[in-house]
């Protein structure tokens, strides 16, 4: 029984033991550079996003956020978790994230890491480190993080074509306006929760590919060089037809 559990958490990201993929950044771990911030801004974004998922915001200071999760829901992941890692005192743990917030020259950096609790909150705390495990899925956080400063930057004004004399023999610069490209939405991080559930580990965040009176279409690029498309209306997202 114990080597099922062992082989559920595996595949969860619970333990370690699967090499995960490597993480193409300066340190090999989750961090992400963001340009034209400050620390304060980059913080209180942190916050924003963990009070539109489902951890909560355990400490906050003005160089690092902790947020908490109690895994106590129904899922595969939680359940392993329990088992695993629960203890006669407590028998829930919990997912800790920490983000560690620098202002450098130029911008911020934020470093992510990611740990395992038992006996969250007591004198008899204990951690496991499961930053390895994780790092698609914190990177996947720091990557929708920078995209909403991003999302904020205004598009340079084009270039305005001086009028030229009846006549003359000097030809006329017309400016087409640049075709939209691809970017993240308001249901950007609703796609990737769903890209999730459908086996899919997102790289980057969901770009909105259309918009229409129907509601707009997100592509979920996914780990392997697979992609995922959804039609999002309302309040919900399904699979594009």
């Amino acid at each position: 029984m114990k080597a099922i559990l062992i082989a559920v958490a595996v595949s969860v990201g619970l333990v370690g033991c699967a090499a995960p993929p490597p993480l193409y950044t300066d340190s090999g771990k989750p961090e992400v550079s963001i340009p034209n911030t400050n620390r304060r801004q980059v913080i209180d974004a942190i916050v924003d996003m963990a009070h539109h998922g489902d951890a909560r915001v355990k400490s906050a200071t003005d160089y690092s956020v902790v947020l908490g999760r109690k895994m106590d829901g129904s899922s595969a992941g939680d359940f392993v978790a329990a088992v695993l890692f629960g203890s006669n005192y407590d028998r829930t743990p919990e997912a800790r994230t920490t983000f560690n917030v620098l202002e450098l020259s130029g911008g911020t950096k934020v470093y992510a890491s990611a740990d395992l609790v038992t006996n969250p909150g007591s004198a008899y705390e204990r951690t496991q480190n499961m930053t390895a495990g994780k790092g698609p899925e914190l990177m996947n956080f720091l990557t929708r993080l920078k995209a909403r400063f991003a999302s904020f930057e205004q598009p340079a004004a084009a270039p305005v074509s001086t009028p030229q004399a009846l006549g003359s023999s000097q030809m006329i610069q017309v400016h087409q306006p640049a075709a939209a490209k691809p970017s993240p939405g308001p249901f950007s991080t609703m796609a990737e929760e769903l890209a999730l559930r459908d086996m899919c580990t997102p790289v980057g965040y969901a770009l909105r590919t259309g918009t229409s009176q129907a509601g707009d279409t997100y592509r979920v690029n996914c780990m392997g060089g697979m992609t995922k498309e959804y039609a999002c209306a309302g309040q919900s997202c399904s699979p594009a037809r």
